[in-house]
């Protein structure tokens, strides 16, 4: 019961506002986190300076996401674009952060307010690695629960190459016709045992 009515809620499409706020819950814990690795996983820093560095993180964020627009993508249909995407939005988090930092040293706008560089710059490598991650995961969630638990056809692809490729992502991406990709193959024996997105390659 509880099993089918996942894979309903996995079958609609996730609502994009939705997403964005997952992103931002994901920047504050990474944020957060930051903090725990730069001091050792302890508490010995100003949580008063944290509460006040918290806003301006969720704000960078917001608008940096809006910006490039990388909750748009369709999670279970996530590829190379959304990584990317992904990478641009946490490059602009980090940029955001120097500068607002940096223009707030230099004008005294707020003389209490500063984040060091080393955490703004392990928040940045925490944010790709754990945003990518996440959409990845729920991408083989949904091809485990959903696609996985309906396959009618096992297929191979005749050709390893850029044609095998584009039926392969035509084929991957569309979860309604209910094969599975078991493998390529190709007449040049150079490829024979290497492996194409996880797939075998066959003589």
């Amino acid at each position: 019961m509880i099993s089918n009515v996942f894979r309903e809620l996995l079958k609609r499409n996730t609502p994009r506002w939705f997403v964005l706020i997952i992103d931002i819950y994901i920047v504050i814990n990474t944020f957060i986190i930051s903090y725990l690795i730069r001091f050792n996983f302890s508490f010995n820093f100003d949580t008063s300076k944290f509460i006040l560095q918290l806003p301006v993180v969720v704000i960078a964020a917001l608008i940096s996401f809006l910006i490039v627009g990388s909750y748009k993508g369709i999670i279970r249909h996530t590829g190379i674009r959304d990584s990317i995407n992904v990478i641009f939005s946490s490059l602009l988090i980090f940029g955001s952060l120097i500068a607002i930092v940096m223009v707030n040293h230099q004008f005294k706008f707020i003389p209490e307010f500063t984040i060091p560089k080393s955490i703004i710059a392990i928040h940045f490598l925490l944010n790709v690695f754990i945003l990518i991650v996440i959409r990845f995961l729920y991408k083989e969630l949904y091809t485990l629960l959903i696609a996985g638990s309906s396959i009618e056809k096992r297929v191979l692809i005749y050709g390893a190459g850029e044609a095998g490729m584009l039926v392969h992502s035509l084929l991957n991406d569309d979860k309604t016709n209910r094969t599975q990709i078991v493998g390529f193959i190709d007449d040049d024996k150079r490829k024979a045992g290497s492996k194409l997105n996880g797939i075998r390659v066959y003589n």
